[in-house]
């Protein structure tokens, strides 16, 4: 029987930290492309184009100054600590937008602020999540482990182009 194909690709020689990095990558990036499909198509049915456009401009906003001012953060406190508190309040903040969806509540004042919390906790945790791979992998073994990463987070951006449009089309 032919092993799998994650031990094809050479994920094996790296550990199960790496592979747990990766994996957990993924998951991350499930969960943004059903948020980043969902919000909008929420907004859009109830707020119309002047609401999504307001949506736009608060993330884009946000997005870029959130990278600029917080991504230094895993630098400068410990890795695992600044990822969990981060994930954590991205959970709470989807689960705030979760029950206002469920309950029918549609305010886009709390709706932008929640996913302006998303969009900047995003912004630490990339570059946290980045940055692992050289405290999990040998030196040795580095060139390829980064190999291996940015092979990775260029399919989940592929992937996630994908989804978007055909969120778009349905």
């Amino acid at each position: 029987m032919a092993p799998p194909a994650l031990f094809k690709l050479g994920l094996s020689e790296h550990g199960p930290a790496f592979r747990h990095l990766l994996a957990a990558d993924a998951l991350m990036l499930l969960a943004l492309m059903v948020g980043q499909v969902a919000v909008p198509w929420w907004i859009t049915q109830h707020g119309g184009a002047s609401h999504l456009a307001l949506n736009g401009i608060v993330t884009a906003v946000a997005s870029v100054l959130g990278m600029l001012l917080l991504s230094p953060l895993g630098d400068r406190y410990p890795k695992r600590r600044v990822i969990g508190l981060s994930l954590g309040l991205y959970a709470l903040s989807a689960l705030a937008m979760a029950a206002m969806a469920s309950a029918g509540v549609y305010r886009i004042a709390p709706i932008i602020a929640l996913v302006t919390v998303n969009v900047l906790v995003m912004a630490v945790v990339w570059p946290v999540s980045s940055s692992l791979v050289s405290e999990l992998v040998p030196a040795a073994a580095m060139p390829r482990a980064l190999s291996l990463q940015q092979g990775a987070q260029g399919q989940r951006q592929v992937d996630a182009q994908l989804a978007h449009g055909g969120g778009v089309e349905v």
